[in-house]
């Protein structure tokens, strides 16, 4: 199942997010992911997706999902800000003076380490509420939900010149 959904979940998580903008309009400031059109729904099969593959009993599933709504909240503030590092350089990655790819690069970088400390910051929270396997098996389905997001991202921006 996960095969099938991934690609699909990823192309419809990232296009409203990658169309002209995703622009608050009012604030001129970039829209919360959540605000963008579609996304809230979109956020409920990521949730479908994981329950569906996970398989909680009724105590895990009280335990998981709070930690679950805090840590979708953070990863939302992740997003916006790997949006805002492709939004600077404004789609034109042929035109980019030296300084601007390095500040790209640093800023791509600094994303990642603050993703990986999100999920260990929530490891032992997860940890402390799921057995060994199912924790396992959710940090699995994370990390293809992750990489189908990456993949599709990276297939739309194109590389620097």
């Amino acid at each position: 199942m996960l095969r099938t959904v991934l690609p699909v979940l990823a192309l419809f998580w990232l296009s409203p997010i990658l169309a002209a903008g995703a622009m608050n309009t009012e604030s001129g400031q970039p829209a919360s992911v959540m605000e963008t059109q579609g996304i809230q729904s979109l956020a409920e099969q990521r949730r479908a997706l994981i329950r569906n593959n996970l398989r909680l009993t009724p105590e895990e599933n009280r335990n998981f999902w709070p930690i679950y709504a805090e840590y979708e909240r953070d990863v939302e503030h992740l997003l916006l800000d790997r949006l805002r590092i492709y939004e600077e350089l404004g789609g034109n990655f042929d035109d980019l003076s030296d300084g601007e790819a390095r500040k790209f690069v640093d800023d791509h970088w600094a994303y990642v380490l603050r993703r990986t400390d999100l999920t260990d910051r929530y490891l032992g929270r997860f940890a402390a509420v799921l057995p060994g396997k199912k924790l396992a098996r959710y940090y699995q389905i994370e990390a293809h939900i992750r990489a189908s997001i990456d993949a599709e991202l990276y297939r739309r921006i194109p590389l620097v010149h």
